[in-house]
């Protein structure tokens, strides 16, 4: 397949190569880019054409372009597990024992997912501290800058609160976080005569409130939509005292 612009022309293709070891003969796929350039990055045009070109070995038979879009992510991939081992802190497994190790590993993969869900939502915005442009935060920058902050502690009116000061930089990020990730189940009741519709109103729906004929068709609806999302709903009304 022969792609052209000005000065420039791309063919992707593949051949099947085989190789024989011993006894054994073996069919290979290996996934070829040619590129030929006359004219470079510049508007210069070349006395020469410059010729690349790269080969990948693959076993995968999915079109060209797309394997190699697979291959070019390798450094991507290789940054993930950069971070889970340094910044997490699990190069070195504890134990010698495969179920401990097992355990480990599912909290750090609980770790990161919960750490990179924040460094998405709350430091790649316009609340964000000032940083350079990215798609994305590394584990370490979500830690120092979400994680190792200095509060102060206050329990008040049978509530935990948590002070940030008054000119933290991240105070609006924290409130930000909360109204997305903390997921409550608000119930806001209409009329309570026998026979008439109440009014629910779910975190879950985003505001949008849904009609209800009782309490137990709300608990087995909200119990849907939060399997949906992967939550539990506590059916108590909103603002019950325990």
């Amino acid at each position: 397949m022969w792609t052209n612009r000005s000065g420039k022309r791309e063919a992707l293709f593949s051949l099947v190569v085989e190789r024989a070891f011993r006894k054994y003969t073996r069919h290979f796929r290996l996934v070829t880019r040619l590129i030929e350039r006359t004219i470079n990055q510049h508007g210069q045009l070349l006395l020469l054409p410059d010729i690349e070109l790269k080969d990948w070995w693959t076993s995968l038979m999915d079109a060209e372009a797309k394997v190699i879009g697979f291959y070019c992510d390798h450094g991507k991939q290789e940054q993930f597990h950069s971070e889970f081992k340094t910044d997490l802190d699990l190069e070195r497994l504890p134990s010698g024992k495969f179920d401990t190790n097992d355990a480990i590993l599912h909290l750090g993969m609980l770790a990161y997912n919960c750490l990179r869900l924040l460094g998405q939502l709350g430091l790649l915005g316009e609340l964000a501290p000032i940083r350079h442009p990215a798609k994305r935060r590394r584990l370490r920058t979500v830690l120092q800058e979400l994680m190792y902050r200095s509060v102060h502690v206050v329990h008040k009116a049978r509530q935990w609160w948590l002070d940030l000061g008054k000119d933290s930089p991240v105070g609006q990020v924290f409130a930000f976080l909360k109204q997305r990730l903390v997921v409550q189940t608000a119930v806001a009741f209409g009329s309570s005569a026998p026979g008439q519709n109440r009014w629910f109103d779910c975190a879950l729906t985003e505001g949008q409130g849904v009609v209800c004929q009782s309490p137990s068709q709300y608990g087995k609806w909200a119990k849907e939509r939060a399997a949906e999302h992967g939550f539990k709903v506590n059916h108590k009304p909103f603002g019950a005292q325990n």
